[in-house]
């Protein structure tokens, strides 16, 4: 098990993924520690969709390229794709799902699987392709998306970048 620092420095957005599956147990270890990051005043109303079907991921991007008018994109052939889909009327929704996306990237990290975020949902919540994805799927209309996730075993070693952010500090 690495240590906890261990685990933040070496954390890497990943977009090569081997072809493997990701084991279902292993799913659902990481998937505990998106339900136990914080929510503003507990009110734990996320719905985190997990989908391993090739199909539908693949309809997916075809959906986010129509529905951003751009003529590729790519979820990476990751095998795994998470939504985090919050209620419309939240006034918390982007914190929530951000909160569960930093436990979902460290707990992917520790399980020796990469991740990336995909940020795309939050231009198309209302996209009628994306919404009918949704619906498919269970995610109600009172439901929008600010985060997703892509998670499979990493098939690149991205190089380590400079962390050059401001820390003051004031005693």
């Amino acid at each position: 098990m690495k240590g906890f620092l261990e685990i933040v420095k070496n954390r890497k957005s990943i977009r090569e993924f081997e072809d493997r599956e990701v084991e279902r147990d292993l799913i659902e270890k990481i998937m505990e520690a998106a339900i136990y990051s914080p929510t503003a005043m507990n009110k734990q109303d996320r719905r985190f969709t997990v989908i391993r079907n090739k199909d539908i991921i693949a309809r997916f991007e075809e959906a986010i390229k129509k529905g951003l008018g751009i003529p590729r994109y790519s979820l990476h052939d990751a095998p795994v794709f998470v939504i985090i889909s919050v209620p419309v009327d939240s006034d918390d929704g982007i914190a929530n799902s951000s909160t569960a996306m930093q436990n979902l990237y460290l707990a992917v990290e520790n399980y020796g699987l990469g991740s990336c975020w995909i940020n795309q949902f939050k231009y198309l919540n209302e996209d009628p392709g994306i919404r009918s994805l949704y619906e498919e799927l269970g995610i109600p209309s009172d439901e929008k998306v600010y985060a997703a996730m892509i998670i499979g075993y990493p098939d690149e070693k991205p190089e380590e970048k400079n962390r050059e952010e401001k820390i003051i500090y004031i005693d």
